[in-house]
């Protein structure tokens, strides 16, 4: 009989043999252990073949397997066995006196665990009469690591491996182990930074009738050829043993002694496996393993009839399962015994035990007073400072909701030396108190509750040669360190970090995000004043920041813009009024307007302006370019002037307002002076408003428009029928500058 912890409930596994099935092979009956609950809870007991039910049955078979988690210890005496750890199960299903007759007999020994150092390692597999094989011998590991007071246990043959052992085989993982292995609680399992990592399955075999596939090199597990690249710290590359494949049988691995050492072993009585570490710093867990023998062990099944539950408070659901409950008026502790009956087909019967402890929920109180630098363990808690909470939590082994009230106080009493390193130009803060650099320092706190404390505080430089220095170019090319710069925007600067020891490095330039360039130009967009930051981190980790404030000074670029009245200036009148948009604060405006006749340009100053372009030399009309500078006056860092500029070019256009009326006009279809048109009076523009009489010479009006805007809306004499001779015409025309009135004769010649 075995037993094993799963959280509140204790299980008991009871190997029940039906003797009525011995000659056709056994059923074994797995009961559920002593179980506590609360008085208010009810237990569900189903029966049958499923491995969840309460009351479990299933057949013999070939595998003797245990599922119990066996914590290996790192390399030390944990009391109870010593330095041996072992997981045992016990079998007495077997006909009597059956043993083991071959190595064949034996399928595999299987171990499903972890382990972070597989030099560390000795593991052997003994039967119920003493005899034993070695399955992994320890490495003989002869490095700096300390040897634990486990390793005089090993025997002289648990020592060395077969064949030659190769670098750094003995450093190799046996599944995904938990590397944060804790020097200063070895023996419990229970720490956080001991908890089991992921089991891989390792198969070990001599058997030569399974086919089963062996490991390269001699099928040892401690061969590089089996073993997988895991990870790299620092320049040391980790490596796991691979694990074998049981349903293909492949990836097996040869024992260290042969498994023919076991013939002769009875199957009846405790088998285990027993493992000592003999290395400090590696610990790990073995979860489960088996014994797998040869199928002829096998008989053929038997079967089951019925189940039945009989005690206190019992209800049955169906054929298999049963519900039980806290007799009618239980208070306190209180533990029934249910009587548990298996009945085979062949009439035989069953019977077992099994007892639930109903127990009432309960209330807890942790009180006292501790000094500084102690630590309270409160189940799960650490407690390290005064604290009073009150809280309902359910614990290991205590099934119920445990009521429980904390309330401690903590002075402080401790003599402690520390040695602490710290960046350069870092100070370092204990209690309140900055001690700013390298030296050594003593510490005495006096407190009123008997707790009082010495700390020899001693602080040194672990980065001594690391300095953060940011410097900054208006141009790129000449670099300093405690200077202003100033510009218009978009106005660029260049950084860059001149910093001693820095493995990173990174610029927040005031107005965006961080930069991780060790050089580099960035350009302010918009006005202001700007502080620089450089944030280095230095090879060993350490951080400074030096910040160039109110370094860099970008003002506010005018936004020249401008217009003007005569939009479109005509050639009898060529003037024009330049208005420029206002600017803010002082800002003066330069025109520059180009003269008629490519006589260069004349240049004129104020906000609004008037122009008129000088007709000496010919008639002015065309396009010419007028360019405002707008230049806006602002007081630099230093105090002196700082003027920023804009420059706008627009082009004012001259019509060509002078009107010509031709005396001819010949309709021949030709395409050319088809139609009497009034010359320029399309293009100018200036003359929206329009009106034209055409007269025969008899005085009959032949044609008239009004407003003409195109050349559709000239008289055509076909259009109208007129035969060639003569015709008069009347035109008159406003603009903004006045009437126009004309008056003529036209020949019409085909």
């Amino acid at each position: 009989m075995m037993s094993k912890y799963y959280k509140n409930i204790r299980y008991i596994i009871l190997t029940l043999c039906l003797l009525p099935c011995m000659a056709r092979g056994q059923e074994l009956v797995h009961v559920m252990g002593d179980t506590t609950v609360c008085l208010s809870d009810s237990v569900v007991i189903g029966m049958g073949f499923r491995g969840d039910h309460e009351v479990v049955v299933r057949n013999v078979e070939t595998e003797l397997s245990y599922g119990d988690s066996a914590f290996l210890p790192d390399g030390v005496d944990c009391g109870e066995m010593g330095c041996r750890y072992r997981s045992a199960v016990t079998f007495d299903c077997f006909a009597p006196g059956a043993t083991i007759g071959s190595v064949n007999d034996i399928r595999y020994i299987r171990l499903k665990m972890e382990h972070s150092f597989l030099g560390d390692l000795y593991i052997n597999v003994t039967c119920p009469n003493g005899q034993k094989a070695d399955i992994l011998r320890f490495s003989n590991y002869s490095g700096t690591a300390i040897y634990s007071n486990c390793l005089s246990t090993l025997p002289a043959s648990a020592r060395g491996w077969n064949g030659p052992a190769y670098l750094n085989e003995d450093h190799a993982m046996l599944g995904v182990a938990n590397t944060n292995d804790n020097q200063a609680t070895p023996c419990e399992h229970n720490d956080y930074t001991n908890a089991p990592g992921t089991g891989w399955n390792y198969c070990w075999s001599d058997n030569t009738t399974k086919g089963y596939s062996y490991a390269s090199n001699g099928g040892y597990v401690y061969r590089s050829d089996n073993q997988q690249y895991a990870y790299t710290t620092g320049t040391s590359a980790t490596y796991r043993v691979d694990s074998s494949d049981v349903a293909a049988g492949s990836q097996f691995y040869h024992p260290d002694e042969s498994f023919g050492n076991l013939v002769g072993c009875p199957l009846n009585g405790e088998w285990y496996i027993e493992v000592i570490d003999g290395v400090r710093q590696d610990n790990g867990y073995i979860f489960d393993w088996e014994l797998a023998l040869d199928e002829a062990f096998a008989g053929s099944n038997g079967s089951v009839a019925g189940y039945g539950l009989s005690g206190d408070s019992v209800r049955r659901v169906d054929d298999s399962t049963f519900v039980v409950y806290a007799p009618q008026g239980a208070v306190g502790d209180t533990v029934v015994e249910y009587h548990v009956s298996v009945y085979g087909t062949g009439g035989e019967r069953v019977d077992t035990v099994l007892r639930v402890h109903y127990v009432p929920q309960l209330y807890r109180l942790v009180s006292g007073h501790y000094c500084a630098g102690d630590t309270l363990l409160v189940d799960e808690l650490s407690i390290t400072t005064t604290t009073h909470r009150i809280d309902t939590v359910i614990l290991p082994g205590t099934p119920c909701p445990i009521t429980r009230e904390i309330d401690v106080t903590f002075g402080a009493s401790y003599e402690r030396y520390d040695t602490v390193g710290i960046c350069n130009n870092q100070a370092y803060t204990y209690n309140g108190v900055d001690y700013g650099g390298p030296g050594d320092y003593e510490v005495h706190l006096m407190t009123t509750e008997d707790c009082d404390s010495n700390i020899h505080l001693t602080l040194y430089t672990v980065d001594a040669g690391f300095s953060v220095d940011p410097y900054i170019s208006a141009d790129g090319e000449l670099w300093k360190k405690d200077t202003l710069l100033a510009g218009c925007a978009p106005y660029t600067v260049f950084l860059k970090d001149s910093s001693v020891a820095v493995s990173s490095r990174r610029w927040h330039t005031g107005d965006t995000g961080w930069f991780a360039s060790e050089q580099l130009a960035h350009t302010y967009d918009s006005a202001g004043v700007y502080s620089i930051t450089l944030a280095a981190t230095s090879e060993n980790g350490c951080r400074d920041t030096a910040v160039l404030r109110r370094t860099v000074y970008v003002y506010e670029r005018p936004e020249a813009g401008f217009r003007w009245e005569m939009e479109n200036p005509v050639m009898s009148h060529p003037t024009v009024m330049l208005y420029a948009d206002e600017g803010e604060g002082l800002t003066d405006y330069t025109w520059a307007v180009q003269k008629a006749n490519g006589g260069g340009s004349d240049t004129l100053f104020g906000q609004e302006v008037g122009y008129t372009w000088s007709m000496e030399g010919g008639n002015v009309f065309g396009d010419f370019p007028v360019t405002l500078i707008e230049v806006r006056h602002h007081r630099g860092p230093y105090g002196g002037p700082l003027d920023c500029y804009d420059t706008l070019e627009q082009t004012v256009t001259i019509v060509n307002d002078w009107l010509q009326f031709p005396n001819l006009v010949s309709p021949n279809g030709d395409g050319l002076n088809d139609k009497w048109e009034v010359v320029n009076l399309l293009e100018c523009g200036a003359y929206s408003m329009n009106e034209l009489w055409i007269y025969s010479a008899w005085g009959t009006l032949v044609y008239h428009a009004e407003n003409i805007t195109k050349k559709e809306d000239f008289w055509d004499p076909e259009d109208t029928g007129s035969p060639d001779g003569t015709y008069y015409f009347r035109f008159m025309a406003r603009s903004l500058y006045g009437i126009v009135k004309r008056n003529g004769s036209i020949e019409v010649v085909r």
